[in-house]
Order: structure tokens, then C-alpha cells, then sequence
């Protein structure tokens, strides 16, 4: 089985890029070490498509955020001739950890939002005291077309 789980910040720029008919961003998540407490270890993530989408729109540099994905090597040659090897996680699903009131949006939003690797997702995003159903005593009347998954 090839999973891994992290949890951690996000130490670069968030960029998507065009490849082929989707996107993909990648990312270094700096994750502490519990074994030696003044270690960092910059981990690279690659999301794909809708999870790439949801992490550029929700998230930025230092926002915390957990990582599910798989382990993935990439095979190249570098100008010289060497063989590389670079070891990264291709993310299945992104979670979104920050508080409110801390970094995961400009405007103070909290937001939880992830993709899993069959294509759903899940989005929650509101401002603080903006909800629109806090005061609801029963079922909420929403159409599918109005639901964001």
C-alpha cells in the first residue's frame, strides 16, 4: 500500500499550471519532525485538477493544510547527463486546517475544503457570523444545482 498522510505549511507560492487539459500545482510542505523537535523537513506535493484549483483559490504561503496522497519518484537526466530521482507526494486529498481569523484567506473567510482522488469534493467557505441557516429551526430547502459537489 502506498499512502501518506502530512500535515504541515506551505513554504512556496502557490502557481497552477497548464498541462495538457488540467492543472497542477506543486508545493513544498514544511513538516516538523517529532523524533528531533528542531527539524523541519521540506516535503514537495503535487495536486492535480480540482484539488490544484481548490488549493490556489483557498490557500497561500504559511497556510496549514493536511496531505493524503501517494508516493511518486520521477526519473529524469539533468543537462549534465546524471540521473536524478526526485521523491514527492502526488495528493489524493487536501484538507484545510487553518482557524479562523488566521491566513487561508484575504478577507477572514474560514474555509474546509478537500478533493479526493474519485473526483469529489467537498467545499465549505463563509465569513464569520455570515451564516445563513445559524437560526434555522428546521430542513433547509436547497436545490442540487445550488450545492457546490
Amino acid at each position: 500500500m502506498n499512502l501518506t498522510v502530512l500535515t504541515g505549511n506551505i513554504a512556496t507560492d502557490i502557481e497552477l499550471r497548464e498541462v495538457g487539459d488540467t492543472v497542477v500545482t506543486s508545493i513544498n510542505l514544511a513538516v516538523k519532525d517529532n523524533f528531533k523537535k528542531d527539524t523541519t523537513h521540506f516535503i514537495r506535493v503535487e495536486a492535480w485538477g480540482k484539488t490544484a484549483e481548490l488549493l490556489t483559490q483557498y490557500c497561500a504561503k504559511g497556510s496549514k493544510i493536511g496531505v493524503e496522497g501517494s508516493l511518486k519518484v520521477d526519473k529524469f537526466k539533468d543537462k549534465e547527463g546524471n540521473n536524478r530521482e526526485v521523491t514527492k507526494v502526488n495528493a489524493s486529498r487536501i484538507e484545510f486546517l487553518d482557524s479562523k481569523g488566521s491566513n487561508s484567506t484575504s478577507n477572514g473567510q474560514q474555509s474546509n475544503s478537500y478533493t479526493n482522488a474519485y473526483g469529489g469534493n467537498k467545499q465549505a467557505s463563509q465569513a464569520p457570523d455570515e451564516n445563513p441557516f445559524a437560526n434555522s429551526k428546521g430542513p433547509v430547502d436547497i436545490s442540487d444545482d445550488s450545492l457546490p459537489f
